[in-house]
């Protein structure tokens, strides 16, 4: 699980590192309350929130899915994530640097 938290920590931390808020009820705001959240489940879904620069709210998710082990991913190490296209910015890149990751596995 070590790539997926890595992925999903770098991922949270350049969200909130481009003015995104977590949104999450009951959860808070602090990195470290969302990825002991994130680790614990199958699945989770993080919202988001922040003010673009007009002034205007925007919203926003990250869908984190856990795949594996299967025949593909036998050792678990793999993270699904959907997201609302206004991240593709933030999340696009990190999406490739996962992609050259696996190629060298």
């Amino acid at each position: 699980m070590r790539k997926q938290s890595t992925w999903a920590r770098k991922a949270i931390a350049n969200l909130i590192g481009a003015g995104w808020t977590p949104n999450n009820k009951g959860l808070g705001h602090s990195q470290k309350a969302l990825m002991a959240e994130l680790m614990n489940r199958d699945e989770f879904r993080l919202f988001l929130r922040r003010v673009n620069s007009v002034g205007k709210p925007e919203h926003a998710w990250v869908w984190f899915v856990w795949q594996g082990p299967d025949e593909t991913t036998p050792n678990g190490e793999e993270i699904i994530a959907d997201y609302t296209i206004n991240l593709d910015d933030i999340l696009e890149p990190l999406a490739a640097e996962g992609d050259a990751l696996d190629r060298r596995s």
